[in-house]
């Protein structure tokens, strides 16, 4: 049951198989589908029948029915290709990919924008779409995804966004989120990990405070799906919002009993480690802002800006957990994370260099980081390609060629009174 702009397809939210997944239930015979039109009707009472139940679980209210659109997979796969040209302009995957494997996180050369689209496109059983306000059934599902069983499942999460969208502006969030994938993560794991609780609850008929441990749950539902040709970074932003995320909801219901799940809307966690550490949204753990901006006037005429963006504990934790030698310590070289901003410069001959500043909250913590993140690209670049800078709780750092001058000049930016 994968989602949204999973690394990015920011406001369709998609549910993906989990033909593993035991509810509650048994498996029924598949739903017979001959056409678009029956097919429609057949959601739309569907939906007439889940859509007040989500309500109540959710305590939004449930207002008008949520309009149902049909497709086949083939029009789901070209909705998919129009969706990233219209939210991702720029070359806004390009780039971004290209950041993500200088880093570590991707294949160097990965084609993150095809990659998406199969791994959506092969899996998609049902979507709430927050710019046509609709949720979208698939016509030609395999038999698996077509039994009452997988159609509940399926309605009541992407119904849980249906009523999502009317408390919060999805696309506005997701807007705001690509500038920073942090956060993208931390709205990513409330939407989804509400919608994951509600459909537990919801298929189990259970209240929400008499569920299983939802982040064992939904990863042992996506161990059992065969994703090994997908990048592990890839799989982890698909998955880490449906099982984290779940745990983090859990963790705020166990605190907030006396509330509605609809009040968690007025208080987004703003950081991964907020959702990946509940104790720390508790006691508002907010992150460090960071301005890396003064290094553009320090670097050559001849670079080019070509990418900004932050990356939050859950980015380096999975970096970390994706390398023999620092995958034992992953969880400590990732803690204590406060704020980190990176920025990257097109340079002559089509290299690309990354310049990246990070806040953490010890001294200890800092070089954590420092030792594990040194570690993973001393073995895939020579040791002239990167140059760390630790001044008590700031680790600056800068990835690629440079002349050593210029190196230096860019580290006093970041860090004048190094």
């Amino acid at each position: 049951m994968l989602s949204k702009h999973t690394v990015l397809i920011s406001t369709a939210l998609i549910t993906l198989s989990l033909s593993s997944l035991q509810v509650t239930g048994a498996v029924e015979a598949a739903v017979e589908v001959t056409g678009h039109r029956t097919e429609r009707e057949r959601l739309e009472r569907l939906v007439e029948e889940i859509q007040p139940a989500v309500a109540e679980l959710t305590g939004m209210p449930e207002g008008k029915q949520i309009k149902v659109v049909v497709m086949s997979r083939s029009e789901f796969r070209e909705f998919l290709v129009n969706l990233v040209d219209e939210e991702y302009p720029d070359k806004e995957l390009v780039r971004r990919g290209r950041c993500l494997a200088e880093i570590g996180l991707l294949p160097e050369g990965y084609d993150l924008e095809a990659g998406l689209l199969d791994l959506v496109g092969q899996e998609g059983g049902g979507l709430y779409d927050p710019r046509a306000k609709a949720f979208t059934g698939i016509s030609d599902l395999p038999p698996v995804l077509r039994t009452p069983m997988y159609q509940d499942m399926i309605a009541s999460h992407e119904l849980t966004h249906a009523l999502q969208d009317r408390e919060v502006d999805i696309v506005a969030h997701s807007e705001i989120a690509l500038k920073d994938l942090d956060y993208e993560y931390a709205f990513r794991s409330t939407i989804e990990g509400m919608a994951t609780v509600v459909m537990v609850a919801y298929m189990n008929d259970r209240e929400l405070d008499d569920l299983p441990d939802t982040r064992v749950f939904m990863r042992s539902g996506f161990a059992q799906k065969d994703l090994r040709q997908f990048p592990h970074y890839l799989r982890e932003v698909l998955i880490s919002p449906y099982a984290e995320g779940g745990a983090f909801v859990q963790r705020w219901l166990e605190v907030n009993s006396h509330k509605q799940l609809v009040s968690l809307f007025y208080d987004i966690p703003a950081t991964s480690e907020q959702v990946l550490h509940p104790e720390k949204y508790l006691d508002r753990d907010e992150p460090t802002p960071i301005d890396i901006s003064g290094v553009a006037a320090v670097v050559p005429e001849s670079w080019d800006p070509y990418y900004t963006n932050t990356l939050g504990e859950f980015d380096l934790l999975t970096l970390f957990r994706m390398y023999e030698a620092t995958n034992a310590g992953a969880v400590e070289a990732a803690t204590g994370w406060d704020g980190l901003r990176f920025e990257a410069y097109l340079i002559p001959e089509d290299d690309l260099v990354i310049i990246g500043s990070s806040v953490w909250d010890t001294g200890r913590d800092a070089g954590e980081f420092e030792s594990a993140f040194s570690e993973i690209l001393a073995g895939v670049m020579e040791p002239d390609m990167y140059l760390f800078s630790q001044n008590q709780t700031s680790v600056d750092f800068i990835i690629g060629p440079a002349e050593p001058a210029t190196r230096e000049r860019i580290l006093k930016a970041l860090s004048p009174g190094r």
